[in-house]
């Protein structure tokens, strides 16, 4: 899919999956608190909040309990939705007419993309579709549009102000989209703010307001609350937020409701990996992962030091089933290798395999007993080029397998997703 890039570095290695990051601290030292004791006081019944997004970024998937809403970018001026049924293993154009060419306002699977638009970005709420545009070309504002699951029924459901934008996260939020925007000021001034977005009447409601300085950004969710993590000159801190506490202040959270104690990423380290607390101790040798949803604490053997070997870090995969992450340097050459661990003994299992650009493995979903994942990107012509003045132009299209558990842990690959671009 072609793309504009905006993600800064600290997201980037999100987004890889396999990296252990740093972001942003609290100025207390403290003791990590469980996800017991770590409970902030809400109001009222407690509203759940859900993952909607991959790895909570906004990006061109989405997903449902039977299947997985897709955009690829195959025409110069447009991008196309596509469905992919978990159960028949099939990518099919989100339309219904025989021998549509699907690059037309005619066609449920066409969007339009104006000069310098960024894509629409997906997700799945409340049984509907969702699709977010940033900022755009030819003066149209950033805004969320819905439809039905099929495609039909396009609608408008908020258009941000002058100056707005959205910042990149995105989960669920009861009835509502939580997404985190920034403002920019006629005088330059930036804010960033964590709002609800009703999905049905696209009313907004503004949770928190950041504090100036970029120290704070949402890295997660476990269960009805919100992880942050936050920098200063002292290091870094994971802490919880409850978006329904009245008078919400970060600044607060983050004294009161500390999930780690303050690391310095480099001999102390923490990432948040799905419902997962995973550590890293070089000093004390010391590997884990705690689910934040249920308390089960997870320890791992800590590997061997190889000077050819750059230790990456966990990563998870899915139920509760780990690998461990090293680049693996050859020469000039490093590869990035996956061992998947043994939860039950801690040690790592005989099962290894690599992830590369041609080859990344990169797990989206899974249904029941079947893994749904990225295999690769697929380069292919751009359709219609001529009409546009271009000539022997490419795009680029993400292929998938699905895998049974046992296959995908075992290192195999699983089966290709047929679909129509096949």
């Amino acid at each position: 899919m072609i793309q504009k890039a905006k993600a800064a570095p600290l997201m980037a290695l999100l987004l890889a999956g396999t990296l252990f990051l740093s972001g942003c601290a609290a100025a207390q030292s403290t003791a990590p608190a469980t996800p017991q004791q770590a409970e902030p006081a809400g109001s009222g019944d407690p509203i759940p909040i859900t993952h909607i997004a991959y790895q909570d970024y906004l990006g061109n998937y989405a997903f449902t309990p039977e299947g997985m809403y897709c955009s690829h970018q195959i025409y110069p001026a447009s991008q196309n939705p596509f469905y992919l049924d978990a159960a028949s293993r099939q990518e099919l154009f989100l339309c219904a007419v025989p021998n549509c060419r699907h690059d037309s306002d005619t066609c449920s699977s066409y969007l339009p993309l104006t000069d310098a638009a960024y894509t629409y970005s997906l997700c799945y709420h409340n049984d509907a579709l969702y699709l977010i545009q940033c900022a755009t070309g030819d003066n149209v504002r950033p805004h969320i549009a819905k439809m039905m699951p099929d495609g039909s029924g396009l609608q408008e459901l908020c258009t941000l102000e002058d100056g707005e934008n959205f910042a990149g996260r995105l989960f669920e939020y009861g009835d509502s989209l939580l997404v985190e925007l920034y403002t920019l000021s006629p005088d330059g001034h930036t804010t960033k703010q964590l709002e609800a977005i009703n999905g049905t009447t696209g009313s907004r409601e503004t949770l928190v307001t950041y504090p100036d300085g970029g120290r704070y950004i949402v890295m997660g969710t476990a269960d009805n609350k919100l992880i942050f993590l936050c920098t200063d000159e002292l290091g870094y801190q994971y802490f919880w937020v409850d978006p329904a506490r009245p008078d919400l202040s970060l600044e607060s959270c983050a004294r009161e409701f500390p999930l780690t104690e303050v690391f310095d990423d480099q001999t102390l380290q923490y990432s948040i990996q799905g419902d997962y607390l995973c550590k890293v101790d070089q000093d004390r040798e010391e590997l884990s992962a705690t689910n934040l949803v249920t308390g089960q604490v997870y320890e791992f053997d800590y590997p061997a030091s190889d000077p050819n070997i750059t230790w990456v870090g966990l990563q998870y995969l899915f139920d509760d089933r780990f690998a461990l992450s090293c680049d693996e340097k050859n020469g000039d050459t490093v590869t990035t290798v996956c061992t998947v661990l043994d939860t039950d003994t801690g040690k790592p299992t005989d099962v290894r395999y690599t992830v590369t650009r041609e080859q990344n493995r990169q797990i989206l979903a899974v249904y029941g007993d079947q893994v749904l994942y990225k295999d690769h990107t697929a380069e292919v012509p751009l359709r219609n080029q001529t009409e546009y003045g271009l000539a022997n132009e490419v795009t680029y299209v993400d292929v998938f397998r699905m895998a049974d558990k046992d296959t995908f842990l075992q290192g195999l690959e699983g089966e290709i997703v047929t679909g129509p671009l096949d």
